[in-house]
């Protein structure tokens, strides 16, 4: 077990390791014996085994003529477990991750070796880059964003959302601009064209938006909570296909549903909603958030009817985020409610509604969540932004439970976060939208579910919420950014990564 190596003129070693091995043979490797030893060693019987590296270890850095402890974090999963076999060889790895470097450990039976791999943004020289980190970034240097191109809307943005709102088969926009919904049509090069507003009853501080099909005829439809009056709109796309006139805009692209009510305690509001099928039928449901940390569940039967099937409370006071996602595979949605310190799941076991609920740590003042497979394993994992400018990663341990958080940073007041392929390599990064300062930070995913150190893209105002999407059809996704604060708008910026 080898615990020092160099890479790239850096050394660096494991110090203080503790293994404990168990299976048909039991064994306690560590360095504490031996506090300056370079390699482990064990002789083990054939069969299944697992080490559990022991806490008191330290990832230490080579400084001249003596190590400094760099402050790291264990990524992998711990205990492991490993097959010996009879003349055979047994991969191990283990995987840290410290600041700006990730350090791989292990190839072999229990022998243990260093690979450091380091990275950095490099200065971009056209489009949008800037921000602490220096210049734009893509997977081969480079700017990621042009510069943004300014939409105006009849009043401020409080979300943004992407959808094919006319079955023309390119990505629209739609967004929540105080009492109305604006639709702005894609002309298929990545502009936009203002449609219209459709003045829906949510004069109520319309807050979050989601859209799904929820009448079944393959339309995305629109709901959209009102915060202070505990409600949910539900607004039908009822366009045909092709371009419709400004005119026709109330008749020909929208018309009202329901208007839901959620439970109601004095001083409550709906802060998020979601869309997602909870009830096995095929059809989407929708699940709604409240500051008192309940979560509210509606029922859809196929055309878009909801029915109230109950509240279930998370012990998260002020949740601010939910998600509805499977997140331990078995076919059945989960729901995940994020609060103050805390990401709360209910796994859905498909007898009962949910099962008894897991909870992870999360920023102590988590404001947003969404999910996505961040490490390439086939499981959905969990970001959690913060308002005070923390960025947690929730890699998915297996079974709808979650790994420690690594903890990134963005800019100024994070708001809201968005995932999405931001430089083509397959891999879903993280965008925020930093409402204290005119920027989203860009966070690439470098594989692993291990991210790089944010970048700042410049936009026109503080944005309120970002969405990624190709609008040009180049296979790129584009950065739609809502924003507030007196600035009536949306921004684009192109996607010119390259």
């Amino acid at each position: 077990m080898e615990l020092v190596t160099s890479t790239g003129g850096t050394t660096y070693r494991l110090h203080g390791a503790t293994f404990q091995v168990s299976g048909p043979q039991h064994a306690t490797l560590s360095s504490d014996t031996n506090p300056e030893t370079s390699v482990l060693t064990a002789s083990l019987a054939v069969g299944g085994y697992s080490v559990d590296l022991q806490d008191g270890w330290d990832l230490e850095r080579q400084d001249g003529d003596h190590f400094v402890t760099v402050q790291a974090t264990l990524l992998s999963s711990n205990p492991e477990t490993f097959q010996i076999a009879a003349g055979g060889v047994t991969n191990l790895v283990y995987q840290f991750l410290t600041i700006g470097t990730v350090v791989t450990i292990g190839t072999g039976t229990l022998d243990i070796s260093l690979q450091v791999i380091t990275t950095a943004p490099d200065a971009g020289t056209d489009g949008v880059g800037g921000g602490p980190g220096g210049g734009g970034m893509s997977g081969s240097g480079g700017s990621l964003f042009a510069a943004p191109v300014f939409y105006e809307t009849s009043v401020e943005t409080n979300w943004v959302a992407l959808g094919d709102m006319n079955s023309d088969r390119l990505t629209d926009v739609i967004a929540v601009c105080g009492e109305a919904t604006t639709v702005l049509l894609n002309s298929g090069d990545g502009s936009l064209a203002f449609l219209g507003n459709f003045h829906n009853d949510f004069s109520f501080d319309p807050s979050t938006m989601a859209l799904g099909d929820l009448d079944g005829d393959g339309k995305p439809d629109v709901v959209v909570s009102n915060a202070t009056q505990s409600t949910v709109s539900v607004i039908f796309n009822i366009s045909g296909t092709g371009p419709i006139q400004p005119t026709s805009f109330a008749n020909g692209m929208f018309t009202s549903g329901m208007t839901l009510s959620t439970p109601n305690t004095t001083g409550q509001q709906a802060t998020s909603l979601a869309l997602g099928d909870v009830t096995g039928d095929g059809t989407l449901d929708l699940a709604v958030v409240d500051t008192f940390g309940g979560f509210s569940v509606y029922s859809n039967n196929g055309h878009g009817i909801f029915s109230f099937l109950g509240t279930t409370s998370t012990g998260a006071p002020e949740a601010s985020s939910l998600i509805i996602a499977d997140l331990d595979g078995n076919g059945h949605n989960d729901v995940a409610v994020a609060g103050p310190n805390t990401v709360v799941v209910f796994l859905n076991i498909g007898s009962t509604p949910m099962a008894s609920p897991g909870r992870y740590s999360a920023p102590k003042s988590a404001v947003d969540l969404a999910t996505a497979d961040l490490d390439g394993d086939g499981q959905l994992d969990l970001v959690v932004v913060g308002s005070d400018g923390s960025v947690d990663v929730l890699l998915n341990a297996g079974q709808g439970t979650f790994r420690p958080p690594l903890t990134y940073s963005a800019h100024d007041t994070p708001v809201t976060v968005t995932l999405g392929d931001v430089n083509g390599d397959g891999r879903p990064d993280i965008a925020v939208a930093n409402g204290g300062s005119l920027d989203v930070s860009i966070l690439l995913n470098e594989g692993n579910g291990v991210f790089s150190t944010a970048t700042d893209i410049p936009v026109p105002a503080p944005p309120t919420k970002v969405a990624l999407g190709d609008l040009n059809g180049d296979g790129r996704a584009e950065l739609v950014v809502a924003m507030d604060n007196g600035t009536r708008g949306i921004a684009v910026l192109l996607n010119i990564a390259r």
